[in-house]
């Protein structure tokens, strides 16, 4: 990230600006009204009365901007910062609804999360075109995932301690079966079922572990929603804002280019900040993971069922293939989605200035002066969203590679399957060498290493054969519902593949053991583009410590190095 522009060797970037206080107010020509703000979609409806005691320096209107060319003036009283992790509280409930759909008082209560600031440290970019559900869920998953994992360890950890002191009861048991050791073990589910909530309850919680500090800028809660005058500050006041932030995030969705607002913040940005980073963050990655996660989650519910039920192996595969049709709808499901990373890339390579929705003409005018100011026409700057900011997107973040955090979301699962047979051997009385055998083998070769591999596979070809248009329907509909179909059975192939052999050397030694793990490892290397990834991977675990606050890092770790 960080390139310039194609055009920055013609605009230079413009010497800072702070408002004066000799600076007349103006006030606006016919004050924004609640008609108007859905042309900027992140803004509600607007009272017209002022509900602050606060005192308003002299600051330009947006007339004043719009004549004297000064849309990147900074106003030093409109500048209100978010703490990010208190914004996520309550499984982020401030986000979820827009503005327009909050009551005056509601609206108002938004300011509180904001407090004046000098600068961002992150400013976000989006629209409420999209439910904000989906915003909370993902940078929930982007800041927590550390916590997730923690939690996770620990109440597994907590679960183990208490079936080998025989606090929980085992219910069932498994038949071991080794070349220096066969015995009955007592077999329980406790270990896999906290395993899960215990993710789960992670993320919830993750927002009030200080782990992080981070101050932003979200419309809604840096810009007054029911004062009229504060609120035109903030909202053509948003290149001054832009300017003082250390990175764009934004949070894509498929309808982001086609609003005006949003492309002058991408344009603002980039004039502002030229050597800037501009974060890209596809919401639909992270519904991704929740399909992936789901699917995960009802494979093992149907081993603890059959387990339950005593299954014998020739009924437990014939239930496995009866269950692979909500595996194969979730994995229709998943192509969908991963649609809109090529929508995204479309999006760009074909963008058209005059195709971006605004409904005030205004505001059109507004922001078309600023970016035939800053990239001297409207083509250049056109030139510029499908030439270099798509190649920065293309070298920033890769839609077919899984981020690093998203392994760490889906591994524990299996993991945890695993640590119930290891509770269940070291309760049987198995002896150092099968144990050994078991860990690097099954929980390292197998839960680690050919379970990235087989995750990254299976993400493959999601992505690459996601749904193609057809002009007839019923042949693009057979030939999606064959496409998952095959994807799913490659993947449950390759997935049956690994734990067998697997299997067949833990039961036969230690060197076939050892030769498996390294063979699985160096497949996940493959997948995973090599040692690089396990060197960042490193440094993302190491340098993250609780209860200790730091700047914000990269909230987009991606595979692709």
């Amino acid at each position: 990230m960080g390139n310039r522009p194609c055009c920055d060797e013609r605009v230079k970037a413009p010497a800072p600006e702070v408002v004066a206080a000799s600076t007349p107010v103006e006030l606006c020509d016919g004050s924004i009204s609640p008609q108007d703000s859905s042309e900027y979609p992140q803004m509600g409806r607007l009272g017209t009365s002022s509900s602050l005691n606060m005192q308003r320096q002299p600051a330009p209107g947006r007339m004043s901007r719009l004549m004297k060319l000064k849309h990147l003036e900074i106003d030093e009283d409109i500048m209100r910062g978010a703490n990010l992790r208190r914004t996520l509280w309550h499984c982020g409930r401030a986000w979820r609804r827009p503005p327009s759909e909050l009551s005056e008082n509601e609206r108002a209560e938004l300011w509180k999360y904001s407090t004046p600031v000098d600068e961002f440290d992150t400013f976000f970019s989006h629209t409420w075109l999209t439910p904000g559900k989906w915003k909370v869920f993902s940078l929930m998953l982007q800041k927590g995932w550390q916590v997730m994992l923690v939690s996770w360890a620990i109440a597994v950890a907590v679960m183990m301690l208490l079936c080998l002191e025989d606090v929980l009861p085992m219910p069932w048991t498994y038949q071991a079966r080794y070349h220096d050791f066969e015995e009955v073990c007592p077999f329980g589910p406790w270990i896999q079922f906290v395993g899960i909530v215990a993710l789960i309850l992670g993320m919830v919680i993750s927002p009030y572990v200080p782990t992080y500090q981070e101050m932003v800028f979200f419309d809604m809660f840096s810009i007054h929603q029911t004062d009229a005058r504060l609120m035109e500050r903030g909202v053509y006041g948003l290149g001054g804002c832009l300017r003082r932030s250390r990175q764009l995030q934004v949070l894509w969705s498929s309808p982001y280019l086609s609003r005006l607002w949003c492309v002058f913040e991408l344009a603002a940005y980039r004039q502002a900040n030229p050597n800037g980073r501009i974060l890209w963050t596809p919401l639909f990655r992270e519904r991704a993971l929740l399909a992936i996660f789901v699917i995960c989650c009802w494979m093992t519910a149907l081993f603890w069922a059959f387990a339950a039920l005593q299954a014998g192996p020739e009924s437990s595969m014939i239930g496995y293939a009866v269950s692979l049709l909500p595996v194969i709808l979730g994995t229709h499901a998943l192509r969908r989605t991963f649609r809109e990373g090529q929508k995204l890339l479309d999006d760009l390579q074909y963008f058209d200035l005059a195709f971006a929705g605004c409904a005030l003409e205004f505001d059109r005018r507004f922001i078309y002066t600023a970016i035939q100011d800053w990239y001297e026409s409207e083509e250049a700057f056109t030139q510029y969203v499908r030439g270099p900011l798509r190649e920065e997107l293309l070298t920033s973040a890769s839609f077919r590679d899984i981020p690093l955090r998203h392994y760490m979301i889906l591994l524990p699962v299996g993991m945890s399957l695993s640590l119930e047979f290891l509770v269940a051997l070291l309760k049987g009385g198995a002896p150092a060498p099968v144990l050994a055998r078991y860990v690097i083998g099954l929980m390292l070769g197998f839960d680690v290493a050919w379970s990235v591999f087989c995750l990254d596979l299976f993400h493959y070809m999601c992505f690459r054969f996601r749904p193609l248009q057809f002009t007839c329907l019923k042949c693009r509909k057979l030939l999606d519902c064959g496409q998952s179909i095959l994807i799913v059975l490659l993947s449950v192939f390759c997935w049956t593949f690994g734990g067998e052999v697997s299997h067949l050397a833990v039961h036969s030694g230690i060197w076939p053991t050892l030769c498996w793990t390294t063979f699985a490892t160096c497949c996940a290397l493959v997948s995973l583009k090599g040692v690089p990834v396990v060197a960042a991977f490193s440094g993302m675990c190491v340098g993250w410590i609780p209860c200790i606050s730091a700047k914000p890092k990269d909230a987009e770790e991606v595979v692709s190095i």
